[in-house]
């Protein structure tokens, strides 16, 4: 055998043998990390693809309001050109309100436009050529400017609601009776918006303490993960009129075999019957297997 061989070698023989032992363990290990490492990575790589994704999707759509804030402001600029600024002097502060809501939100909307590109190529820039540890470090920063996206996203579209709710008070041309039903309208649409957003915000609300993320280990060190359920807890037995002291016995014939079941109910009928006085019953013997 090989071991038989280096042994009638010699002494430095055997030594290498060991040497080269310890040498193959050490390489198993090593590749048994790796191959750990490159499985937490992919389940955390995950994390980083989904926020990558809020990103991008929140820049559109934040472009599109935007946009939408910028047609506005061009509309005003062309109505202004069609009549002169003395004929719309009397409403020089609805004009006012109107312009600063709908810059608000242009302004908004491109900081969101920008957050989310920036975010979007730096983020997974940073896990890709970061050192050890910078993946963690990504996906927890793509976190938190996601939330902050979004609170930008949801105040732009506001502002553009409230920018056409100010436009039916500052245009001079709308009758009482368009001016209100217009009102109404756009009332109608913020209420239904803020509405809706609370309904899928508390029907897919995940608490943070419940919340289960891709890394496997939390800032201490400490591995963090959703805990198996625990059994449901078992009632206590009621005392009957028949055996009123059962309720005092514990339930001993858990993880038994069902001969010792057995064994163990015999032994029972003969406590309840010594109780009354009556007759014992045999026990059965009990059995190894």
């Amino acid at each position: 055998t090989g071991g038989g061989f280096f042994e009638s070698l010699g002494p430095d023989c055997r030594s290498l043998r060991y040497s080269s032992r310890s040498a193959m363990l050490c390489a198993q290990k090593q590749a048994l990390e790796n191959s750990l490492r490159q499985r937490l990575v992919s389940i955390r790589e995950r994390e980083l693809e989904y926020y990558t994704k809020n990103c991008r999707m929140l820049g559109e759509v934040a472009a599109l309001v935007a946009g939408f804030a910028y047609s506005g402001i061009r509309y005003h600029y062309l109505l202004e050109r069609q009549h002169s600024w003395m004929v719309q002097d009397g409403d020089a502060l609805e004009e006012v309100i109107f312009l600063s809501i709908l810059t608000l939100c242009l302004g908004t909307g491109l900081q969101t436009v920008l957050i989310a590109m920036l975010v979007a190529m730096l983020g997974p820039s940073l896990a890709l050529r970061g050192p050890d540890g910078s993946l963690h470090d990504a996906v927890s920063g793509m976190q938190v400017w996601n939330s902050l996206m979004l609170a930008l996203f949801v105040a732009s579209l506001v502002m553009l609601q409230m920018g056409a709710l100010s436009f039916t008070f500052g245009h001079a041309q709308m009758g009482v009776y368009c001016r209100s039903i217009l009102s109404a309208t756009i009332l109608l649409t913020i209420f239904l918006t803020f509405r809706y957003a609370r309904i899928v915000v508390r029907k897919f609300r995940l608490p943070q303490a419940n919340a289960v993320s891709g890394a496997f280990f939390n800032e201490l060190g400490a591995f963090q993960s959703a805990p198996f359920p625990s059994p449901p807890p078992r009632e206590p037995r009621r005392p009957s009129a028949d055996h009123p002291h059962a309720a005092d016995e514990p339930d001993e014939s858990v993880g038994l075999l069902p001969s010792e079941v057995s064994s163990l109910t015999c032994r029972r009928a003969n406590r309840h019957l010594g109780m009354e006085g009556g007759t014992e019953l045999p026990v059965a013997a009990d059995h190894d297997d």
